[in-house]
């Protein structure tokens, strides 16, 4: 190897490269949008093509240890790599790879015809080797340790997707899915197609309806109260105005996956339209029924789907209505359940409501149009509030460092007339929409800054507190200058800040960020990057940006106990830090398993969710600094 390949610079750059390969790849396996292990294959080798040092990939597996995963005759991926490069590869290489990684630096030492270099990795190893999985690179020489290293974390997912094959994430076939509907709907054999919905494989509209009017005759003499659930996604409008006809069947689709895996015991389950879903759950009490509901919202709050280098952020609202003898028929329940989910959706989104009679004569009101006048009224009159998080060091050595300060991430928040609150998931959106993300910025430094700089911890440098501006703050010429005035102002020291930005808030003018950066630094405050890991090819223009803090992306974080897939990309990204020289977060702790798996991991600070929900900043701010 040459000694570029100790550069810190070029390693950041090959590392965020390789690493948004490695998000594609675990982001389309890990939905289980693959049905094939010929399309796991023809996904990784594309993801790993995307990368600007690769030119061409191969795949070789064989059989798994039990020798049923694939055929005996072994299957293989292949894209961009000479024909005749490829059969040595196929002939020589992969039979001896099943101890130890292979380089050939330089190709036209073996042939005069071959140029490039080559890097050669196992799937596996000893009596556990599937198979392998190789790069090349026109150019001599061009390979560096980092690519070796995530190159083998490539292998890891793809050797753990391809071990989850075909039962893991097998499909059901359309006869499976039709028994199903049969059972809901009682309809002949023939008739059965015609109860299922083409793109979610969901019970349809008229079979859902049909199974909620009997079960509406036997709710009498059931021993617990049935409850229907009708789900709306929250401004899927959006969605399918910014995204396509493809992305907005994609987010459909994968709402109805979690919606199956979440409810698939229930007594129904079915798509009502473009984007509702109606449930019907069996619990002894309402407070029962809205527990449920309130874990669908937050199960899918925590779901981000990227799509062609684009990022969103899905949530849903929904509205409970009882089902039963005195409270109507199956049409009148499912008719109240769309009337309190529309009033849920009225409250900014990601919301559960059930139904009252106040709700039948209540005009309805798009969510948008809602929170437009609400945000304008509230930033005119200081309507807005600021709630914190904690995000704490892991370790008890770091917990007692002064150089390992806990940090409090502000939050925003809108109260209604009603005294409910609407967050930043709801509020933010309509900004950017609107125009309003520089005026919500500037007010939360202005209020944030005063209302610290009047407390306790103003003087305490052993705490940290995170504000996230958005990308239209960061494209703003005049922000920095409104920042080192709001300092002047307050009396804030610099040193108790650090700022929250996104990739795609920084790319736009790449140039412009990383000097926003850096003058904001050289006064002593902080940056982190958000998401990190959601898959964004934008990656490759921060690695010059000079943040202080990676933020594991949510979305991961919160599925490394259960999903291996997970747990071996959040270790990659955590590897990243540590190359680069960057401390990480991770977003999303939900619980003690999930903190115990990071700080195993190796992360620097953990976002502890599990520990307590956001609260108002002005009762942190009155409690004792520790």
């Amino acid at each position: 190897m040459s000694d570029q390949g100790d550069s810190p610079q070029l390693a950041g750059a090959g590392t965020l490269a390789l690493s948004d390969s490695l998000s594609t790849v675990r982001q389309t396996i890990a939905t289980a949008s693959c049905s094939s292990i010929d399309e796991i294959l023809s996904i990784t080798v594309g993801a790993l093509m995307s990368h600007q040092d690769i030119d061409g990939c191969a795949i070789s597996i064989g059989t798994d240890a039990s020798g049923h995963l694939l055929s005996s005759t072994g299957a293989r991926g292949s894209s961009g790599i000479p024909s005749a490069l490829e059969s040595w590869l196929l002939m020589e290489v992969f039979p001896a790879m099943a101890d130890g990684v292979y380089r050939e630096p330089f190709l036209n030492r073996r042939s005069e015809d071959w140029k490039g270099g080559v890097l050669v990795v196992p799937m596996g190893k000893g009596d556990e080797y599937m198979g392998s999985l190789a790069v090349w690179n026109e150019r001599a020489n061009h390979f560096f340790p980092w690519h070796e290293t995530l190159l083998e974390m490539v292998a890891e997912v793809l050797l753990l997707s391809l071990s989850r094959q075909p039962a893991a994430h097998r499909r059901p076939s359309g006869e499976e899915v039709a028994q199903d509907a049969a059972v809901y709907t009682g309809a002949a054999g023939h008739e059965r197609a015609r109860a299922l919905d083409p793109l979610t494989g969901l019970s349809d509209r008229l079979a859902f309806e049909a199974r909620l009017h009997g079960l509406s005759v036997l709710s009498g003499q059931a021993t617990r109260a049935c409850f229907v659930l009708y789900i709306d996604i929250d401004r899927f409008h959006l969605i399918r105005e910014y995204g396509g006809h493809i992305t907005a069947e994609r987010v459909v689709r994968a709402l109805a996956e979690v919606l199956q895996r979440e409810t698939g015991t229930e007594l129904a389950l079915g798509r009502l339209g473009l984007d509702e879903f109606g449930v019907v759950v069996e619990r002894p009490s309402l407070q029962q029924a809205m527990a449920t509901a309130h874990a669908l919202v937050d199960q899918v709050e925590a779901f981000t789907m990227t799509f062609a280098g684009q990022r969103y952020h899905v949530s849903i609202s929904i509205g409970v209505a009882e089902l039963g003898a005195r409270t109507g028929d199956g049409a009148t329940a499912l008719r109240r359940a769309m009337r309190a989910c529309r009033a849920a959706q009225s409250l900014g989104g990601s919301a559960v409501q059930v139904y009252h009679e106040r709700l039948a004569g209540r005009r309805g009101t798009g969510s948008d149009g809602w929170i437009l006048n609400r945000l304008t009224h509230a930033l005119k009159n200081d309507g807005l509030e600021l709630y914190t998080q904690l995000i704490s060091p892991l370790g008890t050595d770091k917990g007692l460092d002064p150089a390992w300060p806990p940090m409090h991430e502000l939050l925003l928040r809108l109260r209604d007339e009603n005294g409910e609150i609407c967050n930043a998931g709801a509020l933010l959106p309509v900004a950017e929409r609107y125009g309003l993300s520089v005026k919500l910025d500037r007010w939360v430094i202005r209020s944030a800054f005063r209302q610290i700089a009047g407390s306790r911890f103003a003087e305490n440098p052993h705490h940290k507190f995170t504000l996230n501006l958005s990308g239209h703050s960061i494209d703003n010429h005049g922000l920095l200058d409104f920042i080192l005035q709001q300092f002047k102002t307050s009396g804030l020291s610099p040193e108790l800040i650090c700022f929250e930005i996104t990739e795609t808030a920084a790319i736009s003018d790449i140039i412009a960020a990383k000097e926003f950066v850096e003058a904001l630094r050289r006064i002593g405050c902080q940056f982190a990057l958000d998401d990190f890991g959601s898959g964004h090819s934008s990656f490759l223009y921060l690695r010059d940006l000079p943040v202080d803090y990676l933020k594991i992306d949510g979305e991961l974080v919160c599925e490394i106990v259960n999903d291996p897939v997970s747990l071996a990309f959040v270790r990659t990204i955590e590897g990243i830090g540590r190359l680069m020289g960057r401390r990480t977060i991770a977003e999303y702790v939900q619980s003690r398993e999930i903190h115990n798996a990071i700080e195993a991991i190796g992360c620097d600070y953990a976002q502890n969710y599990w520990l307590g929900v956001p609260a108002p900043l002005a009762e942190m701010l009155s409690t004792p600094c520790t």
